[in-house]
């Protein structure tokens, strides 16, 4: 059940407090309408920045395709996310984007990159026609937030490479050129991890990547770039309570600037993520998710950063009920657990989170004690966290499977459960503390990928639990 495992090791803690000025991009009125041929999509990639923004949704995607020529790989084969479809739809724009690379059906994070590349041109332009269930306020405070980070041609390049270009390490292409590498060269990065996968060839085979050859023309952009990968931070685990307080670490101690605009990234990436669904409107970016996103940014540099993961975990479990106010001193050690399942199972209501208890209370002992110490630990400890990378997905492909929300999550949870024991066993075998890069006693974090656990659950979630294939 378990796909495959990787490691994060835990730095020290560190803050930059430098602030910059608020400035807005004028709103963009005109758009350019361009016919495409191989020429004018050379030319077009050449534009000036603020000119590509001008273009149509189509050319500006062809123009910046060809402006980062590594976008194209993403209409290979690739690792999907398990959720939702899993091949393209007849209509998808990456058959006519990337037209000329013949996309494969399982190419959807091409689908995803260039939804989230079109809403964030459309923040610029302050257009709100993507954003059908985000509010008339939150959509403003979201092109406020992105107007105050993204203040330079500079920043506008910085954001369209590294949403371009966020899921390469998925496409087979890279995960081949990974396997070349080899395992020596890792430095501790897994093959697994397409975020590690794409740090691992930046730094080891730049000559791959066109497109950020051509941003070393540009130091700050180039730089601000390899620190947001060194960073290996992922937003939205963060917000659905994937990740562990040691996943916080190196983006909380990055110059505030490169923070910004990783965060940033990060931001729109997530809100294309249904793309595969609908590929003309953000189904993700709706004030629920928005609330989550704002708050998680909001806690990440409040001091003390070390309570950071524990604060935002507070403010979800308000909403849901689970703590009568959002104080982190309320917590104990079940009603976190609960409340980072309140994140994981995108829950928003009191309703919902009465359900995450009553499931809570309906496990076993040993279910029940075995969660509650998993999802305590921060992995600056002693003992190394597990992140259970891909659980939202779980409990979300069950939870649909079952057409009930308190049955899919208690698939979801026995799983995990059985998960984490099994794991923990093997992880006091000889030699796998080692293999992993571990050392006893300090602590880290090891990701355990259930991407095979969120396919199986989307068809038959109660094998997850009895590990029968019917």
């Amino acid at each position: 059940m378990i796909s495959s495992i990787r490691l994060q090791k835990s730095p020290a803690y560190r803050m930059d407090t430098q602030r910059r000025p608020s400035t807005h991009w004028p709103h963009g009125k005109d758009c350019v309408d361009i016919r495409f041929g191989s020429d004018a999509d050379v030319s077009l990639a050449a534009l000036p920045i603020r000119n590509l923004l001008k273009l149509d949704d189509e050319p500006f995607l062809k123009a910046v395709a060809e402006r980062y020529p590594e976008v194209k790989w993403l209409a290979g084969k690739s690792e999907a996310s398990p959720v939702g479809n899993q091949t393209l739809r007849p209509d998808a724009m990456t058959y006519s984007v990337l037209s000329d690379e013949n996309p494969d059906p399982t190419a959807i994070e091409a689908e995803r990159t260039f939804l989230s590349l079109l809403l964030f041109k459309d923040i610029l332009a302050h257009n709100n026609n993507k954003f059908p269930n985000l509010s008339k306020d939150n959509f403003n405070t979201l092109c406020d937030l992105t107007h105050s980070i993204v203040q330079t041609d500079q920043d506008i390049e910085f954001v369209l490479y590294s949403v371009a270009c966020n899921d390469l390490g998925k496409t087979q292409r890279l995960i081949d050129e990974c396997i070349q590498l080899g395992t020596d060269k890792l430095y501790g990065e897994q093959l697994d991890d397409h975020d590690q996968r794409l740090m691992a060839l930046v730094r080891e085979k730049p000559s791959l990547f066109e497109g950020l050859h051509k941003l070393s023309s540009q130091p700050e952009v180039y730089i601000s770039y390899a620190t947001g990968l060194r960073a290996n931070f992922n937003l939205p685990q963060f917000v659905q309570g994937e990740s562990l307080p040691a996943n916080l670490l190196k983006i909380q101690t990055s110059r505030e600037k490169d923070r910004n605009l990783r965060l940033l990234t990060e931001l729109f990436d997530f809100a294309g993520a249904t793309a595969n669904i609908n590929g003309h409107q953000s189904l993700m970016m709706n004030d629920n998710n928005f609330f989550a996103f704002n708050a998680a940014i909001s806690e990440l540099m409040k001091q003390p950063l070390n309570q950071a993961y524990k604060r935002y975990i507070a403010i979800r479990a308000e909403k849901a009920g689970i703590l009568p106010s959002a104080d982190p001193t309320l917590f104990t050690p079940e009603t976190f657990a609960q409340g980072r399942l309140v994140a994981m199972s995108r829950t928003f209501t009191p309703d919902g989170g009465n359900a995450i208890t009553r499931v809570w209370n309906r496990l076993s002992d040993q279910d029940r004690g075995r969660l509650t110490r998993e999802l305590n630990e921060t992995g600056t400890g002693q003992q190394a966290g597990l992140l259970l990378y891909y659980a939202p997905a779980v409990i979300l492909n069950a939870v649909k499977a079952t057409g009930d929300f308190e049955t899919g999550l208690t698939y979801a949870l026995q799983g995990f459960a059985r998960v984490c024991q099994n794991f923990r066993q093997t992880l006091s075998m000889s030699g796998l503390m080692q293999g992993l890069a571990l050392e006893p006693g300090k602590g880290g974090v090891i990701t355990i990928n259930l991407a095979h656990m969120a396919r199986i659950a989307s068809s038959d979630p109660e094998s997850i639990v009895t590990r029968k294939r019917k």
